[in-house]
């Protein structure tokens, strides 16, 4: 598992795009893909089994997808699953 901790500073930026401050996540997988450090992260469903995901670069939604990538990490866009990408540099 892995968390976002602020250590005291402000993380706007992050939190605006989704990421859950001291908050748990499990990793799913990691490396470095195409010279990009990449982390497949997931955050626990809250009571309403809905999960908050992160809207940035490499989200469900992001241009900075490629095919190649897709395919060679099997990316879904499945918003409601509680799993998403993320470059390490947004989250630690």
């Amino acid at each position: 598992g892995c968390a976002s901790n602020t250590r005291g500073q402000p993380r706007t930026h992050t939190e605006e795009k989704g990421i859950v401050l001291n908050k748990a996540y499990s990793m799913v997988t990691g490396g470095e893909f195409e010279c990009n450090k990449l982390m497949r992260l997931r955050i626990p469903l809250d009571e309403n089994g809905e999960a908050r995901e992160w809207s940035g670069k490499w989200s469900d939604e992001s241009s900075a997808w490629n095919s190649r990538l897709r395919q060679m990490l099997a990316f879904s866009k499945k918003s409601d699953d509680g799993t998403f990408w993320i470059e390490y540099a947004d989250f630690c």
